[in-house]
């Protein structure tokens, strides 16, 4: 089925899954925080992601400061630039 990489499809996977990530990290928090002892595999996983929907070119995944959130690690869309000459 794949993902849709228009603009607005592509906006509401990248915020489903980081939606999921976030919850998932409240879910399995303590004081100490949760991923944060291996942040490595959840980064790898969100790039498997990207990866097997062929969104390499479209997003990435990155480290945010959000205060609001629980989890930095989110999947970012990657600024297109277009040629205007």
């Amino acid at each position: 089925m794949g993902v849709d990489c228009r603009e607005n499809g592509l906006n509401i996977q990248i915020m489903l899954i980081n939606n999921i990530v976030e919850e998932a990290v409240k879910h399995g928090a303590d004081d100490g925080g949760s991923y944060e002892n291996n942040p490595f595999k959840l980064k790898a996983a969100l790039e498997d992601w990207i990866k097997i929907n062929n969104l390499e070119d479209f997003c990435y995944v990155g480290y945010f400061d959000d205060s609001d959130a629980w989890c930095e690690l989110k999947i970012a869309r990657k600024k297109v630039e277009t040629d205007e000459s």
